[in-house]
């Protein structure tokens, strides 16, 4: 004869509250889903500081959070497309719940220009190139020429030795006297200055790329010693006797 088992009341409710516990788990998890999926937490304020060059705009647009979650928003993905512009240097961003992102931005400052073919670089203060421009376009940086370059890529950085004389010429001016100078040849090793109320362009040689730094410091102690309405030249090529020449009608 076939034994028949049957499951008594308190077996089969044994079963019960495990199976309780999990639909209440699944059920939770459920409604967090939802509620962190809500309208509530997509990313409606945007906070944008420390850019002054780059438009608000430009940086939002190049970040693309428009309709994000801000579970869903991805830090990395966006600082990444945000330094693709390659006039900032930095940024960071830090969400605020439920739905605001702060942007903040550094700004790379653009430290020359350089003579490019037909055009001219935009280098920045960490030597990347941060625009191509027409050669005409009036600009109020230094201008290097006497620079030969293969290859320029906007974004990355310029490498290339000669450059290294107008890099030691700007650590060793101060702010007021770079924004003076108007050029810099690599090839004859000279640099031009265009200073406030001075109707001439003055020429200063430096004969090598040697002792910069003496050089530059004598270039400071004769403008702030002379006037420059009078100087027509400033040769420091030996930098223990450096000599000025004067403009003809002045006394």
């Amino acid at each position: 004869m076939k034994q028949i088992t049957t499951k008594t009341h308190s077996q089969t409710s044994s079963k019960s509250p495990g199976f309780e516990r999990l639909f209440l788990i699944l059920f939770v998890f459920l409604m967090i889903l939802i509620f962190i999926n809500s309208s509530i937490f997509t990313v409606k304020d945007f906070v944008v500081q420390g850019n002054q060059g780059v438009s608000t705009e430009d940086i939002l647009l190049s970040a693309d959070l428009s309709h994000e979650n801000i579970f869903q928003l991805s830090v990395k993905e966006a600082k990444r497309k945000i330094l693709q512009n390659p006039k900032i240097a930095s940024v960071g961003l830090k969400k605020i719940f439920p739905n605001k992102l702060l942007i903040t931005v550094k700004e790379r400052l653009p430290l020359c220009l350089i003579f490019y073919r037909e055009s001219s670089i935009m280098v920045g203060n960490d030597l990347v190139v941060m625009d191509i421009i027409d050669k005409n376009t009036p600009i109020n940086l230094p201008i290097i020429t006497g620079l030969k370059l293969k290859k320029v890529i906007i974004g990355q950085s310029i490498h290339n030795s000669e450059f290294a004389l107008a890099l030691d010429i700007f650590k060793n001016v101060d702010e007021s006297l770079r924004q003076n100078i108007s050029e810099i040849n690599l090839t004859n090793h000279q640099i031009y200055l265009d200073l406030p109320n001075c109707h001439h362009t003055i020429k200063v040689e430096l004969g090598t790329a040697g002792e910069i730094e003496k050089k530059m410091y004598n270039l400071r102690a004769i403008l702030s010693q002379t006037s420059p309405e009078k100087l027509a030249k400033i040769d420091l090529r030996v930098p223990e006797a450096p000599t000025t020449i004067k403009l003809t009608n002045s006394r």
